[in-house]
């Protein structure tokens, strides 16, 4: 990503202090084959991204992309500028799924400070496929990207 110092920890449990759906998503955005959720609890505007694995980016300026020949699309189908509560009391979120039938390979998930008048922001960053759900918590300073997590994904077409 951009080298800069970034804290986080790994925890395969998740943990959000939002009300939480199954695998500890908050209820906002779709499901789909895989999925990617970004919650933070500040005005910063963070952004959720997904590289797919033909190098396509998913993020706030490119919502929707089709891949796998017209069989899959990934959505960025939760946006939040971080000016909008979510979920009370403080709750923002994005989102990002992945429906039909993707191709194998590496999903990237990551996050980005797109601005803060905090200093830093921490967030949670939870990422389910085929039934794992994977977790990072952490902070980020404006312009820094967050460690990513990558989903090997080895069920799908293509």
């Amino acid at each position: 990503m951009n080298g800069n110092s970034f804290d986080a920890s790994v925890n395969q449990l998740g943990h959000t202090p939002l009300v939480t759906d199954d695998g500890g998503f908050v209820p906002i955005g779709g499901t789909g084959v895989i999925r990617g959720q970004l919650v933070w609890n500040t005005s910063a505007d963070l952004d959720l991204h997904l590289v797919l694995p033909d190098h396509q980016e998913v993020y706030f300026g490119n919502k929707t992309v089709t891949f796998n020949n017209g069989q899959a699309n990934a959505e960025l189908d939760a946006d939040n500028l971080g000016n909008h509560i979510d979920v009370p009391p403080n709750g923002r979120v994005e989102n990002i799924v992945v429906r039909g039938v993707p191709v194998n390979g590496d999903y990237t998930f990551f996050v980005n400070s797109f601005s803060t008048s905090n200093g830093s922001d921490s967030f949670t960053l939870r990422v389910s496929s085929n039934g794992t759900v994977q977790v990072i918590t952490g902070t980020i300073a404006e312009g820094e990207n967050s460690t990513p997590i990558v989903v090997p994904y080895r069920g799908g077409g293509g």
